[in-house]
């Protein structure tokens, strides 16, 4: 593998860019340490756009010339496959992709075309026995778009046993949710699960790890307040930069539509998301930068990156 290109892609669900009124976006609170300091301005208030000498800052529209509030199935879609997913649906859908949208992925994947390009690609994300036995056999829960670009990829989903060494990363980063259901199961820190993202992305080419507990908080569907994920994003943002060398490896940082950004609220929100692209490289900022405008754009930009 070149060591000299490595790449994150960071999906965090459910983020856009808000109000600058510290009442109403949770991004703004005092009680963050890291990202206030680490970036010039905020990269989660509306309008934000900045380069400085290790990231650079933006908006993206997550809307796809589509009425109505961009929603996970077609967002996530789009992220992952670089098509207008709301055009081939005629709206936005929200939670699990659609028969199209699947056959879209299953075409399209981002992971699926950096493999047949020779890359070395994985996703992070501890997936559980569980999970595929409740999706195979019964109709609680269907694929996420994220699972569909893995399966299409056929690349190997990272495991408990994969956690339980330190080679994956649940998507809570501590293992808290996971002890309902795996007692056994250890809970970390915030900076462990960095450590382990950052020792994932030192081994491949292209890693994506999701983090969607954004999403639900923004929802109320979470014991944890909106305010109280986003000090863990903050926290973990720290430990896991401070573990990567931004010399080699490039951070992508995007969202599939708003929703915590906005405490007036419970759901999804039409604000632009912020695209947070870290690395020292300031041509990797610019090129990356220059091609992504639209949500769909990512794919295009990553795939233009790689060459």
């Amino acid at each position: 593998m070149d060591h000299k290109k490595r790449f994150l892609f960071l999906f965090l669900d459910g983020i856009g860019m808000g109000d600058s009124d510290s009442v109403t976006n949770p991004f703004l609170s005092p009680d963050l340490s890291f990202i206030p300091g680490f970036f010039k301005e905020s990269p989660f208030v509306r309008g934000a756009s900045f380069d400085q000498d290790n990231a650079c800052v933006f908006p993206v529209d997550p809307r796809m010339d589509t009425p109505g509030l961009p929603q996970s199935a077609t967002g996530q879609t789009a992220l992952l496959t670089g098509k207008n997913s709301c055009e081939l649906a005629g709206r936005h859908v929200h939670a699990f992709p659609t028969e199209p949208l699947r056959k879209l992925l299953n075409d399209y994947s981002l992971l699926k075309v950096l493999k047949k390009g020779g890359y070395d690609v994985t996703s992070a994300n501890a997936y559980s026995h569980k999970y595929f036995d409740i999706v195979e056999n019964t109709r609680a829960m269907k694929y996420s778009a994220s699972t569909l670009a893995i399966k299409a990829a056929d690349i190997p989903f990272l495991m408990i046993e994969d956690l339980v060494n330190n080679k994956a990363v649940f998507h809570d980063l501590t293992n808290r949710r996971l002890k309902k259901y795996y007692p056994d199961i250890h809970e970390i820190s915030i900076e462990k699960a960095a450590g382990n993202l950052a020792a994932i992305v030192k081994e491949h080419d292209f890693t994506m790890f999701e983090y969607f507990l954004s999403d639900m908080a923004g929802h109320n569907r979470n014991d944890e307040s909106p305010i109280d994920i986003i000090r863990d994003i903050d926290c973990f943002l720290e430990a896991l930069i401070s573990r990567l060398d931004l010399r080699v490896d490039t951070v992508l940082i995007i969202s599939d539509h708003g929703n915590i950004e906005d405490s007036t609220g419970n759901s999804h929100t039409g604000n632009d998301v912020p695209c947070i692209i870290l690395s020292e490289n300031k041509e990797t900022r610019k090129v990356l930068r220059d091609k992504i405008h639209k949500i769909e754009d990512f794919y295009h930009s990553v795939l233009n990156w790689f060459g």
